[in-house]
């Protein structure tokens, strides 16, 4: 079974790339009115071991409302202010997703954004370790690729789904220098499961407890090369719930994550199409280490295509 799931993941790998520090806030390609956008998505290492591929595909629906008289189809600016409201599809090996978010952009380069998320795990999901667990695997164990393909679809309970409530803030830094943004994204997690651990966020790649929250600060930039070619710049550290202690014994596990990646990122079809690939570099505390360095060097590509329905 390893093998053929393997193969699998390396197939979506080769047409998709990463939702993973994808920039929720940026505006380049929308226009007002309704905006139809599709993505392949992915995210892999050049050596087998920390890092456990991610790989999806996206399909949704994002309408643009303006809060000054403006037509439908117009580009939408840096200082542009409006509302916006996307619903988005996701089918991954792993799971599937359902998203909804409402934002306000009020402030010229500022907007603020409320998301809800649902994902049903396709009879695969693999259990961490918890701190008080004895006798088992570590976090560092089974926060890994090996310990997930060979766990993955088995003794995993039917019809366990991780709930996402959030809150999402950005900051347009587009200048005449290099197009980009801040972000900062704050989750509170519910997982519905009968078993007792932790739970794989497959978005995010990141262990989560059944009651926990987690945030996300982003940055990414896009420096102009030519017509069709910008070097993209992207980091992004993310970190889970804080550690609580019981009786002498830690009830919960804090964790963090630093992810940085450049590349080039080209647009085709007067910009109707893009794809970005990029290299990178995956960072995790000491205590969650896991073979040498080079399993930490990671590869992203990101297909999208998008249309203005207006």
């Amino acid at each position: 079974m390893r093998p053929v799931v393997q193969l699998l993941a390396l197939l979506v790998l080769a047409i998709s790339a990463d939702a993973l520090g994808d920039a929720f806030f940026e505006t380049q390609d929308l226009a007002y009115g309704p905006n139809l956008e599709a993505s392949a998505q992915g995210v892999g290492s050049i050596v087998q071991g920390a890092w456990i591929p991610l790989a999806n595909t996206n399909i949704g629906l994002t309408w643009i409302e303006s809060l000054r008289d403006t037509k439908l189809g117009t580009p939408i600016g840096s200082d542009s202010r409006f509302i916006r409201f996307n619903a988005t599809g996701t089918v991954s090996p792993w799971y599937t997703m359902m998203q909804a978010v409402l934002g306000f952009r009020v402030l010229p380069r500022f907007e603020f954004a409320a998301v809800y998320q649902v994902s049903a795990y396709l009879n695969s999901n693999v259990r961490q370790a918890l701190p008080s667990d004895s006798g088992g695997p570590s976090l560092r164990e089974t926060w890994s690729e090996n310990y997930f393909f060979s766990h993955l679809y088995k003794n995993s309970p039917n019809g366990d789904l991780l709930q996402v409530f959030g809150g999402l803030w950005g900051l347009d830094l587009t200048n005449r220098f290099f197009r980009g943004g801040a972000e900062y994204h704050f989750y509170l997690v519910d997982v519905n499961s009968s078993t007792k651990g932790k739970s794989l966020d497959y978005e995010r790649m990141l262990p989560v407890d059944q009651r926990d929250f987690f945030f996300e600060v982003l940055y990414w930039s896009r420096f102009n090369l030519t017509q069709h070619c910008d070097w993209s710049v992207d980091l992004l550290y993310q970190q889970t719930g804080l550690q609580t202690k019981y009786f002498g014994e830690y009830a919960k596990e804090s964790v963090q994550q630093v992810l940085a990646f450049t590349g080039p990122a080209w647009t085709l079809a007067d910009g109707r199409f893009s794809l970005l690939t990029e290299a990178g570099y995956l960072w995790r505390p000491e205590k969650y280490e896991t073979g040498s360095w080079a399993q930490h060097v990671l590869f992203k590509v990101l297909w999208k295509g998008h249309w203005n329905l207006g």
